[in-house]
């Protein structure tokens, strides 16, 4: 397994020597760089290139939300999960405007952490469960129905893609629909290369926008 480099976002010393001790006991991670700073983050992020951010939104200097946009315009191979005490879902909503892969609670389990970062390595969006439903009613009261828009996607992939914004995860869709996590991933990646939408709030819109979901 290729390691995977990751850079440590979070002003306070002892969380993040927490962070740190957990990601340490698993092989495949690679603690590549760490700082307190958002404005450091950026640089050390386009130096270092890694392959997952944990970003803290709180930062001194600059905010995560603003140091997120900022390394995904400069080196946008780099996926984000932000991880914060804040769970309005205007902050989550707006953390994922700037791009953010993920988003979770600082009280979360180690479980839920090591989850996040092995989901968007696979190139999807995982938002903490304790938040997902309130950022899709967020964005539900902020857009309005629309005529459906191409292109189209299959009946399976329209299931899916409704499934998602109600928060589900990969291994609950499969459950529910009786297929496998494998068939659930293919068909995931298919409808976001159709629609050219990879966030979980641009999907959320997209379906709003063409009625599949409502309020």
């Amino acid at each position: 397994m290729d390691t995977i480099k990751v850079i440590l976002v979070e002003d306070h010393a002892i969380f993040r020597t927490g962070l740190k001790t957990i990601l340490d006991d698993e092989p495949a991670i690679e603690i590549a760089g760490e700082t307190g700073k958002g404005l450091e983050s950026i640089s050390m992020a386009v130096a270092l290139r890694p392959d997952i951010i944990i970003m803290d939104i709180g930062l001194p200097d600059l905010d995560g939300i603003e140091s997120s946009r900022r390394i995904l315009d400069a080196a946008p191979e780099c996926r984000v999960i932000m991880l914060s005490m804040h769970n309005e879902p205007e902050i989550v909503c707006a953390a994922l405007d700037a791009g953010a892969h993920g988003y979770l609670l600082k009280d979360c389990a180690a479980e839920e952490l090591l989850e996040g970062i092995a989901t968007v390595l696979r190139g999807e969006t995982f938002i903490s469960r304790h938040v997902a439903g309130a950022v899709v009613r967020t964005l539900l009261t902020q857009s309005k129905p629309a005529s459906p828009a191409s292109p189209k996607l299959s009946p399976r992939e329209t299931q899916i893609l409704a499934m998602l914004t109600q928060g589900k995860n990969n291994k609950e869709i499969a459950f529910e629909l009786a297929i496998s996590i494998k068939t659930v991933e293919t068909h995931r990646q298919q409808l976001t290369r159709k629609l050219n939408l990879y966030s979980l709030a641009d999907l959320t819109r997209y379906a709003i926008r063409t009625g599949l979901i409502s309020p």
